[in-house]
């Protein structure tokens, strides 16, 4: 398909050719910026190589929106966007790989899994549990749950034991260790070597 500069117009009326299942209309403006079109959607692409990769590399395809949810001057905003964070030598794609995986593997929403894990198995102390551990681990929801360290934990245990609190420091230690175990199945995906300080050969702390 020849280039061309896309508008709203041509991005309306673009169809896939005849016999295709997809065809790809690639913008004048900004190299790299297009619209995927489908039978069923049409989507802004952004195609590029690596900034340092070489012509050999392979060419990554980058997922911007859709149309007509988004007009094409906020599509190509947003690939010039891109080409700058390209040119400067980020990769969109796995920085985007990254943040997803941040924000699955943090504490808080690893905790709501938790949760619902305990109540799809009719776990009575459910929501006592949740909201315990939630209030103990509140300076680290938002955190990577790899970042969590053993050392970490124990400052909770110790700052309730040095107050007089020893059932509810051994309430904390028995359900973070159970919290811990049982989301590592959940990490498997992510790199290293299980959750450092916190899975049962590298978390001591935690264990009687």
């Amino acid at each position: 398909m020849p280039k061309r500069k896309i508008t709203d117009i041509v991005a309306a009326a673009a169809e896939p050719s005849e016999g295709q299942q997809e065809q790809i209309y690639w913008d004048t403006d900004v190299v790299g910026f297009g619209l995927r079109v489908r039978p069923s959607s049409k989507t802004w692409i952004m195609a590029y190589r690596p900034a340092g990769a070489g012509r050999s590399a392979n060419t990554k395809k980058l997922r911007l929106s859709t149309f007509p949810s988004v007009k094409t001057v906020e599509a190509r905003r947003l690939a010039r966007e891109i080409a700058g964070r390209i040119a400067a030598g980020e990769d969109p794609a796995v920085n985007r790989t990254e943040l997803k995986r941040k924000e699955t593997s943090s504490v808080g929403a690893l905790l709501d899994r938790y949760g619902d894990d305990l109540a799809r198995r009719g776990y009575v102390n459910r929501v006592t549990v949740i909201n315990g551990l939630e209030a103990r681990l509140a300076p680290f929801k938002a955190r990577d749950i790899k970042t969590v360290s053993g050392a970490d934990l124990w400052a909770i245990i110790e700052a309730l034991q040095k107050v007089g609190k020893e059932g509810a420091a051994e309430d904390f230690r028995s359900r973070a260790r159970a919290f811990f175990t049982a989301i590592i199945p959940y990490l498997t995906n992510l790199p290293g070597d299980g959750i450092d300080g916190c899975d049962r050969p590298h978390f001591p702390l935690l264990s009687h």
